[in-house]
């Protein structure tokens, strides 16, 4: 009984689709962190994308969700040859950047240093939300850690909550082998 009472439940952070309105609040932040990865597109092309997979839910193309403080976009893919569709994460990002103000008696780095925990903790239930659309669409891949904020994984604690690994599980890595046809174009990965 004991042991029952010191077990810890982890926080909950409901998620939910993102709407139009939280591009109006978000938008500006969403845009200058995607610049960071994609600096040919300009804002408006940005906003224009992000709107197409917020309204598209219902395609089930993409999966675009929130916290309160992280956002995170997933698309599907299913090629002709393949039995299976697979799914790809775009970006998972973790919004921390407002925490600039602490409450009374914090020191402005303790306070953000607990708003960047936090949001990445965040982030990282979103992971959980990840695998169930996965499921329910009879995905059988999805490749992670392409833009984030979340760690692969915590060497000190594997199973560490506020990590991909923690959230999905086991995962694997791939090796994958190119030609780059211009030197001069380098693509940001």
């Amino acid at each position: 009984m004991a042991d029952a009472a010191l077990k810890i439940e982890p926080e909950y952070h409901p998620s939910r689709r993102v709407a139009r309105y939280d591009l109006v609040d978000y938008g500006a932040y969403l845009c200058k962190r995607m610049k960071q990865h994609w600096p040919h597109l300009q804002d408006r092309q940005i906003l224009g994308y992000l709107q197409g997979c917020s309204d598209g839910p219902s395609s089930g193309e993409y999966l675009f969700i929130r916290t309160d403080r992280s956002f995170l976009l997933a698309q599907s893919f299913q090629e002709f040859l393949e039995p299976y569709p697979w799914v790809k994460e775009i970006f998972c990002f973790a919004y921390y950047e407002d925490a600039r103000y602490p409450a009374e008696g914090d020191t402005v780095e303790k306070y953000q240093k607990e708003m960047k925990e936090s949001a990445i903790l965040q982030a990282a239930s979103l992971y959980e939300d990840l695998i169930r659309w996965a499921q329910k669409i009879g995905a059988n891949e999805i490749i992670v850690d392409k833009l984030t904020d979340v760690p692969v994984k915590d060497d000190k604690d594997p199973k560490h909550m506020s990590t991909i690994k923690g959230r999905m599980g086991k995962l694997y890595k791939s090796e994958e082998i190119f030609a780059r046809m211009d030197p001069d174009k380098i693509r940001k990965v």
